[in-house]
């Protein structure tokens, strides 16, 4: 384990795919989160590094391979469910493995492969003990996307890759699943090996939060150095970490939206957010660091008794000033 500075009491661990999803557990995605946008890029480079660690394998030789920080948070559960928990940071990666583990269970069922295919199922699914006493379908499921892909997630699982043709999703594992055809070539020992790489060799820090924490902050400090966000997506991750409990019903009040219409492109959301902080400031602004200019020059003016709900009630109100002219250029 490694400790980090913002944190009171880490408990940061690392742990492979098997770690993560060995017990009856459940990762969750917040709807607020950015749906999953992996391409053929990303995936070209992950299983560059899957094969260099399954030949590494076939070669009896040790390796682990670090992959990133995950950052969770514990979602509180009635007695008899298995534990929760929501993902702040990480869901790219933890997707992907799920993908890789369905395309491999697939190709193990259709090759009579049955101990194979039941090994990488068992870090997919949970027990049916789970669905039982939940009593919702979703409770099967060790990892859980947010609402824009779990439809196409839910297809892959259940081997229906007939729906969400053109779905990221289904793209990565009509991908995955070609790549570990042509590598095992019909050998059972090399997708084993795979498996094993796949389970055992990618390794996350896991960083559990507890209600002392500000995730937040924790997030800003994950994604400081690469800035995998836009401006105005880090600015949808903080609000929506600040409003906790409230996260989902002001998500659909104030915030769908912005994710919802065609209008909403990348570009025009940073050109609203920079003339929202013009308009609302008075200044004319020139720094492309719309997201830090919000937190450290916007929001000190809202005042101590200004909520997370005023920020999305001032966000929204501009908003469809902003639309209306947007439609009328079109």
């Amino acid at each position: 384990c490694i400790s980090t500075y913002f944190l009171h009491e880490p408990i940061n661990c690392e742990k492979s795919q098997y770690d993560l999803f060995r017990f009856d557990v459940q990762y969750q995605v917040p709807l607020y989160q950015r749906r999953y946008i992996w391409d053929e890029t990303n995936w070209n480079t992950l299983w560059d590094d899957i094969r260099s660690q399954a030949e590494l394998k076939r070669r009896c030789e040790d390796g682990r391979h670090f992959i990133g920080a995950i950052v969770t948070r514990p979602i509180e559960r009635e007695s008899g469910q298995p534990s929760r928990f929501k993902v702040i940071d990480g869901q790219q990666r933890l997707a992907t493995f799920q993908i890789i583990l369905c395309a491999i269970r697939d190709i193990c069922q259709s090759s009579d492969y049955a101990d194979i295919a039941e090994y990488a199922n068992h870090l997919i699914l949970n027990s049916p003990i789970v669905t039982d006493i939940s009593g919702t379908p979703d409770a099967r499921y060790k990892f859980l996307p947010t609402s824009f892909d779990v439809e196409a997630f839910r297809a892959i699982i259940a081997g229906d890759q007939t729906r969400n043709g053109n779905h990221l999703i289904l793209q990565a594992y009509n991908y995955f699943k070609a790549q570990i055809v042509a590598y095992i070539a019909g050998g059972r020992k090399k997708m084993s090996g795979l498996l094993s790489a796949v389970a055992h060799d990618f390794v996350v820090v896991e960083i559990h939060l507890d209600s002392s924490d500000r995730p937040e902050k924790i997030f800003e400090s994950i994604n400081a150095s690469g800035r995998n966000l836009s401006e105005f997506g880090l600015l949808r991750n903080n609000i929506f970490l600040r409003a906790g409990v409230d996260s989902n019903r002001l998500y659909h009040e104030y915030w769908q939206h912005f994710d919802d219409g065609p209008l909403w492109t990348p570009e025009t959301l940073s050109k609203f957010l920079r003339d929202f902080l013009t308009a609302k400031l008075g200044i004319e602004i020139e720094t492309h660091d719309l997201f830090n200019l919000y937190n450290q020059h916007y929001r000190p003016n809202l005042g101590a008794n200004q909520g997370v709900e005023h920020e999305l009630a001032e966000l929204r109100g501009y908003a469809e000033v902003y639309r209306e002219k947007l439609e009328r250029d079109v």
